[in-house]
């Protein structure tokens, strides 16, 4: 074999030779050509070589992965399965995860008796959880805890209903969620302290806050850190401080709600704990963006994802931070950045909640852009995941965008759909701004279909519309709206975008009962442009140009507030608000340039033009653009 060249000399650091093959298609010629029984006895020879180099500082020692495969391919399942198990624990700690759960599948198919494999069971389920295989997590926990006797074990059992309590929570089944935890905390005793109770009395208040029980869930956070500092467990400290920093803020201590939070990371990362540094990362950006700090939202979700880079979390908390950094450019008007966003986190191949946060993301963009077909393909991709998982917390934001989709494309029945499915949902939580967008989108649609019915003299079809529209204010409103419970305080902020709101609702039912005036118009604009909401603000502009021209009252007034839509509307890339905006000053013969310009961006008549009654009753009539232009 060697004078064929099929075997050439290999010479070591130490000048000793071994032997390789010329090329890797000859060997695997040579190995297809073993039989069965051959290749199992090399193998085992070869692994009883790799095995007798591990603590020979003259030798490399071979790495794990190298053992398992030799041993599983030698049928001696004896060693093979301690080798999994060791190949999987190295693998975790490279953050490997997906191979990690790999290795300890094989381990579990190799390992015929299952009464001691629960702490492995668990260790695969942690792995699929962090690379988002949720209901294989849920299905392993499970089988972890079926091999376990609650009876003669109950801390043990204990902790494995908190880590399946994770693995539900994660799939999105929030009542089985609880299920979980309430059996570990009827198992593990409250004394003497231990990391365990501290653990689950810190996913108590986790529970308790996502309900908005921000009070009750401080008092469970705060026993949850005085058990963790006193048995030294820093993760469980950390998580703790994390959900009292949020339940401060939520009460109104932004700034102390913030450090907290900011306090809990540091602890993250002083110990390298991967799911600590991934959901403190995510739950920080989203909490910036619930009390209105838009920009520390994006510069943390931006933050997370450097930090998270390498750990095996692409696809999961990396594309939730992805998500929450697209959601921040898409209010601050940094829409090609949020493009790209969207583009890198959809590239992850993400699935549960990740996907659904991604996915609705890019169908707002492409609402706004005017892209509706893509946002329809992103809005049903969002929710056959949302409705997979049994609705995740990203419903009402679904709702909402699908409201405002169907608001701009005048497709009132689809409007209305979606509202009649947020009235169903029972809402239980703090003042949620999601469904302060759904008010507005689905005030807008009826706003515009009354004034399609008037411009049709449809007396029925306007009183329903304006009873539709009366109905999701009474209703709708009331849950997005005001204090916490008692009047508790709220964070600024978090009240500045329930007035803006409140403001942009306000001037849509005005439009609906025809009272609306330029003022309730220039006042919503104002909220959002101090808000640094750039599209939202150019609506608003547009509807005060509009209400403007319907009272007759200053040409140049009204061409100021439509150029001010115009040009926002250009940079943004808002398609669909652009074309309306152009439509009206058309109508209007209004000039969009700017004070100066040459020209006024084909724009006939310029300001001095006079609009006509008809062209004022052209713009509620329903034609489509081009009809409108003609007539």
């Amino acid at each position: 074999m060697i004078d064929h060249q099929i075997l050439v000399p290999v010479r070591g650091p130490g000048g000793e030779v071994s032997y390789a093959f010329h090329h890797a298609l000859l060997q695997e010629v040579v190995y297809a050509e073993l039989l069965p029984g051959e290749r199992a006895r090399l193998h085992a020879a070869f692994a009883r070589a790799l095995s007798a180099r591990i603590g020979d500082a003259r030798a490399d020692t071979p790495a794990p992965a190298e053992l398992a495969y030799h041993w599983d391919a030698a049928r001696d399942w004896p060693r093979a399965v301690p080798a999994m198990i060791e190949a999987g624990m190295a693998a975790e700690r490279v953050y490997a995860f997906g191979d990690a759960l790999r290795y300890y599948e094989r381990a579990l198919e190799l390992w015929e008796r299952l009464r001691a494999s629960a702490d492995l069971l668990k260790r695969a389920a942690e792995c699929a959880c962090l690379i988002g295989d949720f209901r294989r997590a849920v299905e392993l926990g499970r089988a972890a805890l079926g091999g376990i006797d609650a009876t003669r074990d109950g801390v043990r059992a204990g902790m494995l209903n908190e880590r399946l309590r994770w693995f539900l929570w994660e799939s999105d089944d929030r009542v089985g969620a609880a299920e979980a935890l309430a059996e570990a905390e009827r198992l593990v005793p409250a004394s003497p302290p231990s990391a365990a109770r501290a653990r689950i009395l810190g996913h108590l208040a986790g529970i308790a806050m996502f309900a908005g029980r921000y009070e009750e869930s401080l008092e469970h956070a705060g026993a949850s850190l005085e058990q963790a500092r006193g048995v030294g467990s820093r993760a469980d400290e950390a998580f703790a401080m994390g959900i009292m920093g949020w339940d401060t803020a939520m009460l109104g201590d932004v700034d102390e709600g913030i450090g907290l939070f900011r306090s809990a990371l540091a602890i993250a990362q002083s110990i390298d704990g991967v799911e600590g540094l991934g959901l403190g990362y995510t739950s920080l950006a989203v909490l910036l963006d619930v009390v209105g700090r838009t920009e520390e939202s994006l510069e943390v979700a931006r933050e997370g994802l450097a930090k998270t880079r390498g750990l095996g979390l692409s696809a999961t908390y990396g594309a939730l931070l992805l998500g929450s950094a697209a959601h921040a450019l898409l209010d601050l008007g940094r829409w090609e950045e949020a493009h790209r966003a969207t583009r890198e986190g959809l590239e992850r191949e993400p699935s549960g909640r990740p996907a659904v946060w991604l996915h609705l993301n890019r169908a707002r963009l492409e609402t706004g852009r005017g892209a509706f077909d893509a946002a329809e393909l992103h809005l049903r991709l969002a929710r056959s995941v949302d409705d997979r998982l049994g609705g995740t917390e990203y419903r009402n934001a679904l709702l909402a965008a699908q409201a405002e989709l169907s608001a701009w494309q005048g497709r009132i029945d689809d409007c209305r759909a979606a509202v009649a499915e947020a009235l169903e949902r029972a809402y239980e939580g703090p003042p949620e701004p999601a469904l302060g967008w759904l008010v507005a989108a689905a005030l807008r649609a009826e706003a515009d279909a009354a004034e399609r019915a008037r411009a049709r003299r449809d007396a029925g079809a306007e009183s329903e519309a304006r009873s539709r529209g009366g109905d999701v204010a009474d209703r709708l409103v009331a849950m997005t709206s005001g204090a916490g419970e008692g009047g508790r305080p709220m964070p600024e902020g978090l009240q500045r975008m329930l007035e803006a709101l409140a403001a942009l609702c306000g001037a849509e039912i005005g439009r609906l009962e025809m009272t609306a005036s330029p003022d309730d118009w220039r006042v919503a604009a104002e909220a959002w442009e101090r808000l640094g909401r750039p599209f939202v603000a150019a609506y608003a502009r547009h509807r005060q140009a509009s209400a403007i021209l319907a009272a007759r009252g200053s040409r140049g007034e009204a061409e100021t507030a439509l150029a001010a839509a115009h040009q926002t509307a250009l940079r943004l890339g808002a398609g669909a608000l652009l074309r309306e905006v152009e439509l009206l000053a058309r109508q209007a013969r209004l000039d969009l340039a700017p004070a100066g310009a040459a020209g006024s961006g084909g724009v006939a008549g310029g300001a001095t033009a006079r609009e006509s009654p008809e062209v004022s009753a052209i713009t509620r009539l329903g034609f489509t653009p081009r009809e409108e232009e003609v007539l």
